[in-house]
């Protein structure tokens, strides 16, 4: 589904103190004109936490699967402030330590970073030898593909391992319910979205056009969506989500959150920086981490063909792909003046067409125009999802030993993916996504 770029929710700030400490944010807390990382946090994630927790009675008996499109993207859009400000959140299983910059890193602070870390890992074991499952073994490529492709390098692979939060020694299963592992607050919210994102999507993906499906489907999706439901609003009235997403921030401190996406911070150990404003954070982290995972995993991408998008590895590598896209585009969305202004009119730059049809790509001239690439990369987010859709028919109609609609829908797959593939290329996806990083220089404006 393509995330609505400049969409944007009312802010929401809270007044907070002066500070001054060395692991702290420079410069007053909710200063407007260089608000800090906790007060962006404060400005992005209650307002959509809200919005999710409002639409969540849209959500009924007799709910269709294209009628919950909304919720979904609240949903998302929830969980993905919460990625972006994951480190304003504390992590509840115990006193962490802080995150110091290295210039102001002691004995005893590294002391203490290294006692957390143990503490974490004691949590997990303790976890894994009570009797949970244990996660599934590597995938086999299926024979004829080609597999992670080695060759592209740590963001390929890092691709195709799944790029998920992982949830080993948390403790829960999609529902939500806690258990060993799951005192971290901030990690139990995000999972009860996430959970929801993903039943209400394969609610949602039997609208599908090119997918017939018949009552039962619709019906057992259902109640796997009523009952997350259920399960986020007693959650969610039992441990004051809407209270702990408001008044839970910590403007003094970073922590860590060993369940975080990779699909935001995290890349090359990128992470945010008690010594920049809010808005230098958020470069970096489109810039040294989201960009640049972007760029050490298109050689992969570029590599799949059509077959490797229909069983893992190489399915979860194209996407994973489009989620890293989606995830960088959402911050932009979020935050529009992160880039400078397009001195390039919007009605001149190159248009988001089909994939067949060519796209925007870098000016004539060989300039930069960061209003185009982000045009460009919701125009390929837009053309993936397409082809997406394809090769979930193709599994929907394949499971259900339906061999004349499945051969039909992989005939799409492959059609889709070389137009793809060839589009890509011609648009040049990495030299776009560099011409954003060099656009988010610090102290560009």
């Amino acid at each position: 589904m393509a995330l609505a770029i400049g969409a944007h929710l009312p802010s929401t700030a809270a007044t907070r103190p002066a500070v001054t400490s060395s692991l702290r944010t420079s410069g007053p807390v909710n200063d407007d004109n260089d608000p800090s990382y906790a007060d962006l946090a404060l400005r992005a994630v209650p307002a959509r936490m809200s919005l999710a927790m409002d639409l969540l009675a849209s959500l009924t008996r007799v709910t269709r699967p294209g009628e919950v499109k909304a919720l979904r993207v609240a949903l998302l859009e929830a969980r993905e402030s919460l990625d972006i400000f994951a480190y304003v959140y504390p992590n509840n299983v115990y006193e962490p330590a802080p995150m110091a910059d290295s210039n102001t890193t002691t004995a005893w602070g590294r002391f203490l970073k290294e006692l957390g870390k143990l503490l974490k890992e004691l949590m997990d074991w303790i976890h894994h030898h009570s009797g949970a499952t244990p996660p599934p073994p590597p995938a086999t490529p299926p024979p004829g593909s080609s597999g992670a492709h080695p060759q592209a390098g740590a963001g390929a692979r890092a691709m195709a391992a799944g790029l998920r939060p992982s949830t080993h020694g948390a403790g829960c299963g999609k529902g939500g319910a806690l258990g060993w592992g799951r005192h971290d607050l901030w990690f139990q919210v995000r999972e009860d979205l996430d959970a929801g994102y993903e039943a209400l999507g394969d609610f949602q993906d039997l609208d599908h056009s090119l997918v017939e499906y018949n009552e039962t489907d619709v019906e057992a999706k259902r109640a796997v969506c009523l009952d997350w439901q259920a399960t986020l609003a007693n959650n969610s009235a039992t441990y004051h989500y809407l209270g702990f997403v408001r008044n839970g921030v910590d403007p003094h401190t970073l922590y860590e959150h060993k369940h975080a996406s990779r699909l935001f911070w995290g890349y090359h150990g990128t992470r945010p920086s008690t010594g920049l404003s809010g808005r230098e954070n958020l470069k970096r982290l489109l810039r040294d981490s989201q960009l640049q995972l972007l760029l050490d995993s298109y050689p992969a991408v570029l590599a799949l063909g059509p077959d490797d998008l229909l069983e893992d590895p190489g399915h979860s590598t194209f996407h994973n792909f489009r989620k890293l896209l989606r995830s960088i585009l959402s911050v932009l969305s979020f935050f529009p003046e992160l880039l400078p202004d397009d001195p390039q009119p919007a009605a001149a730059a190159p248009g988001a067409q089909a994939s067949s049809g060519g796209g925007p790509a870098l000016s004539d001239d060989g300039g930069c125009h960061p209003g185009a690439a982000v045009r460009a990369f919701a125009s390929l987010f837009k053309e993936l999802g397409q082809t997406n859709n394809k090769v979930f028919a193709y599994q929907f109609y394949r499971d259900r030993g339906m061999g004349p609609e499945a051969e039909d829908a992989h005939q799409q797959v492959e059609e889709g993916w070389a137009d793809d593939v060839a589009w890509m290329e011609k648009v040049q996806v990495d030299e776009l996504a560099r011409c954003l990083a060099a656009s988010l220089a610090p102290g560009r404006t």
